[in-house]
């Protein structure tokens, strides 16, 4: 192995987190009524999901939004 597979953990701290994944129930029926509104919901969606867990890239990593899942997200905090 060389000195660029080595990953080397240095200045770390461990904390406890919750790991969180949301979606919205029966989105796909609604869905498919409608049409229209579903760039609307999921931009609504993932704004309160940003102002609740804090963004994708956040700096800080103990709260955050990780991932946008369709009509959810996976987030930790």
């Amino acid at each position: 192995m060389s000195d660029v597979d080595v990953f080397r953990l240095e200045n770390f701290k461990e904390t406890a987190s919750i790991y969180i994944f949301a979606d919205l129930g029966g989105f796909t029926k609604w869905s498919q009524r409608h049409q229209s509104e579903v760039k609307k919901l999921t931009k609504l969606l993932y704004t309160t999901a940003v102002q609740i867990f804090g963004a994708r890239k956040d700096s800080t990593f103990n709260r955050r939004l990780v991932k946008y899942l369709g009509d959810g997200s996976f987030a930790v905090n």
